[in-house]
């Protein structure tokens, strides 16, 4: 199901603001069993992951935003939030959940505009998908997994709500636990898994933002890391891997990052980038050029 208003017609609906990630999306997929319906999609409208990639990387490299159409952003994300409090990726049949939820919050915060994400709806969401044992799955009733996790916990973070929502002790508790329990040297997304990488981030970077990092062993987990790396550089999903890839590769450097190993730089767990990119980002400023900068 999409969140539409009546008085638009589907061809600007589906031709929402912000960043695609190519010129070609896939097959639209039914969205009540998510088989496909064998029509291509066109990538000519905006993708939440998308956009959230490109803000990040135009902070990298100090963009100030001045060509990015923040008002039709924020209007887009609000047409994008589900009746559950979830997010779309994009105008139409396309999946929904944690992650999408995450990067909405996002790009509200790197906008400084926060008008498309309905708050309330949006922890009610992250509520549900919260499990027996404290984490967090990407839709209600699934398993907790490390990614997910993340995305729930940094929604929070973002949206100014962590501490009010684990206000409870043993709700508290209960995650800084199951995240502890990832770890075998590296770090699992899940139980019975692996490590694997990139979880040494998802898992790592929520520990850190939950103010409990200091429990992660970080002599094991650079050991399993060094496990990873490549001859020629890079790192791989898990020793086993022949190749590396930019992914593994990349949250590889950022785990290492918050276990402060020689050369690197401190890490925003909040956004997955620098420290210092994030603090010149244009969020961070309260001149009058960045309109809605007094709405946070």
């Amino acid at each position: 199901m999409q969140v539409k208003l009546e008085d638009e017609d589907d061809s600007i609906y589906q031709r929402l603001p912000g960043f695609v990630g190519g010129s070609f999306l896939g097959t639209k997929s039914d969205s009540k069993n998510g088989s496909s319906v064998g029509k291509s999609c066109p990538m000519n409208h905006g993708h939440l992951a998308m956009t959230y990639f490109a803000l990040a990387t135009l902070t990298i490299l100090g963009d100030d935003f001045s060509r990015v159409d923040r008002i039709g952003i924020a209007r887009a994300i609000k047409k994008l939030q589900r009746p559950d409090g979830s997010f779309e990726a994009t105008g139409f049949g396309t999946e929904s959940g944690m992650r999408f939820l995450y990067c909405a919050c996002a790009v509200s915060y790197m906008l400084n505009d926060w008008s498309g994400v309905d708050m309330d709806m949006a922890k009610d969401y992250i509520r549900k998908c919260t499990t027996y044992d404290g984490a967090m799955g990407l839709h209600p009733g699934q398993e907790s997994h490390g990614g997910s996790t993340y995305c729930a916990v940094a929604a929070l973070a973002l949206m100014g709500e962590q501490k009010s929502f684990l206000k409870s002790d043993d709700r508290y508790f209960k995650l800084v636990r199951w995240c502890i329990h990832r770890q075998k040297s590296g770090f699992q997304g899940r139980r019975n898994k692996v490590p694997d990488t990139c979880y040494s981030f998802w898992v790592g970077a929520t520990l850190k933002m939950l103010d409990a990092f200091d429990f992660v062993d970080t002599k094991a987990c650079c050991a399993f890391h060094k496990t990873c790396e490549f001859r020629f550089g890079g790192f791989c999903k898990f020793p086993e891997s022949r190749y590396p890839d930019p992914l593994h590769t990349y949250f590889s450097i950022c785990a290492l990052s918050m276990m402060k190993t020689k050369g690197s730089k401190a890490l925003e767990p909040m956004l997955c980038i620098s420290n210092r990119a994030s603090k010149r980002g244009v969020w961070n400023r309260v001149d009058d050029d960045f309109g809605g900068a007094e709405q946070v």
